[in-house]
């Protein structure tokens, strides 16, 4: 109940015995005597690693992930709150040595059930490179286990940059050609490049925007604007698809949708 008053920033938080149990970080404006610490043992250990080494060092798996929601889980073959989804596997990293795929789903970390992503990024965040550590994935509904000798976490994670009818999923694709890929500065080559989503549609809630491209339907690569249409046409009323898409940006990443065409409007 002890309040973070403005200015403290930095300083020790005691317990009632006079113990230090964390390092004061920041306050929530809007909610009085709500603050965050950074537990003591976490400060401790990076102390240690400046004292010894000049700088932290942090294990590194060299994915992009993201949660399972309930569309997802039914599309990956787990329960929902079980795992975490890796959408994006980086070149030469880690996790792609091991065999790792976009699509797996996360469940174990050398034993340790996985249940979303915080879990994962702190278990191998605090793991020293070079360590070896085995992970249990799920793919095409049956687990797999992998040996992953970690990695040490870059300075600057190297990230992946990346006219068909609306068929009632509420947006417009159009090839997405070299000069086009060039001029957006995308690493991604193939795909459909969405240039519209219309308001209020399944696409829209779904999160897609202008500006994605989308590199699969159903697992299913897609080349160009026909092949994307006619995967969407071969989809049900009422059914869901899942996509697979490149957002760039600042904070480019490659993340999987699912889009429910009969979702209320």
């Amino acid at each position: 109940d002890a309040s973070i008053n403005p200015g403290n920033s930095g300083g020790p938080l005691l317990n009632v015995d006079g113990k230090v149990i964390g390092i004061n970080t920041a306050i929530v404006a809007s909610g009085q005597g709500i603050g965050f610490s950074i537990p003591i043992n976490e400060a401790k250990a990076v102390m240690a690693q400046l004292i010894a080494k000049g700088r932290v060092v942090r294990g590194w798996l060299g994915v992009a992930i993201q949660d399972i929601t309930d569309e997802l889980a039914s599309s990956f073959g787990v329960r929902e709150r079980e795992g975490v989804l890796v959408a994006d596997v980086m070149k030469g990293g880690p996790a792609e040595t091991a065999g790792l795929r976009a699509g797996d789903v996360v469940v174990e970390v050398n034993g340790v059930r996985v249940r979303e992503v915080p879990d994962l990024q702190r278990r191998v965040a605090g793991l020293a490179p070079g360590e070896r550590v085995r992970i249990v994935v799920v793919r095409d509904g049956a687990r797999q286990p992998a040996t992953v000798t970690i990695g040490e976490m870059p300075s600057e994670e190297p990230t992946v940059r990346a006219q068909a009818g609306e068929d009632g999923f509420g947006l417009h694709v159009e090839p997405l050609s070299p000069g086009i890929a060039d001029r957006l500065n995308l690493a991604v080559s193939q795909g459909v490049l969405v240039v519209d989503v219309a308001a209020g549609g399944p696409a829209a809630r779904a999160g897609l925007r202008r500006g994605d491209v989308i590199l699969e339907v159903g697992r299913q690569p897609v080349s160009d604007a026909q092949t994307f249409g006619q995967a969407l046409a071969a989809i049900p009323p009422g059914e869901t698809a899942l996509l697979y898409l490149h957002r760039p940006g600042a904070d480019a990443r490659n993340q999987y949708v699912v889009l429910d065409r009969g979702a209320p409007k």
